[in-house]
């Protein structure tokens, strides 16, 4: 099957995540006038998702879509609450979607507030919480919520997790938000730091920065979990309402 082909089978549907999904496995939902089928099995490996997705395609209730540029790609679920994210090339470097739910199991819940709820997940896939992804209509929110542009955002504004991880900042929101906005002052006193790179632009964004609790927020997620925030552009950023959300985070900081 080439690329193409395949792309035909992407689906959407509801899928059921949960007890009450549950009882509905093979019930046609009045609202999509599809069935609702069960997930692929948990160790299901990448071939057999697509496979997974072939033969639910012949059972007549999803219909084709896909979202994403990345090695994982994202299904909209018809429930239109939940989507279903799955391994789409071999990363280069280990697993993508086995990194973000051993991430998920420690993290998931006390940096709900940084990334999507995942409701059931396998080896190569997950269905979790429906983010929107950014776009120009979302430019005032994330500036809003992070202190500066998405232009400015990435790669200088993400590139602080650098200048963090290079000074050993503590593991806390409180000295992530004094590093950044006492950048310029720090850089003068450890002459290991490459003052060339941390500049007066880039000295005036991490300063701005610093104002934003969610800013913060995703650098202390990225520390505690090694996420990389320097993977954070603009296409794996997405929206809870007007609140930024990571929604890719599975590329590890080297």
């Amino acid at each position: 099957m080439n690329h193409r082909e395949y792309l035909k089978l992407i689906t959407e549907a509801p899928i059921a995540y949960d007890d009450e999904t549950y009882s509905k496995i093979g019930k046609m939902d009045t609202k999509t006038k599809t069935k609702w089928g069960l997930a692929p099995n948990e160790y299901a490996t990448m071939a057999e998702v697509k496979l997974w997705v072939k033969n639910s395609i012949k059972s007549n209730y999803l219909k084709p879509e896909i979202l994403g540029s990345g090695v994982s790609k994202i299904v909209k679920i018809n429930d239109d609450d939940t989507v279903f994210k799955f391994n789409y090339e071999n990363k280069e470097n280990g697993n993508q979607i086995i990194d973000e739910n051993n991430i998920y199991k420690k993290f998931g819940k006390s940096f709900s507030d940084v990334i999507p709820k995942t409701y059931k997940s396998g080896n190569n896939w997950q269905i979790i919480e429906k983010i929107v992804p950014f776009n120009s209509s979302k430019a005032a929110a994330f500036k809003k919520d992070i202190g500066i542009s998405i232009s400015e955002w990435w790669p200088i504004g993400a590139g602080a997790i650098n200048y963090l991880n290079a000074i050993n900042v503590k593991k806390t929101e409180a000295d992530i938000k004094y590093s950044l906005k006492n950048v310029e002052s720090i850089v003068k006193k450890d002459k290991t730091l490459n003052a060339k790179k941390l500049n007066a632009k880039v000295i005036k964004i991490f300063t701005r920065m610093s104002e934003s609790q969610k800013a913060c927020r995703i650098f202390l997620f990225c520390l505690k979990s090694g996420a990389d925030a320097n993977d954070f552009h603009s296409e794996n950023i997405g929206f809870r309402g007007d609140k930024v959300v990571v929604l890719d985070y599975g590329y590890k900081n080297s």
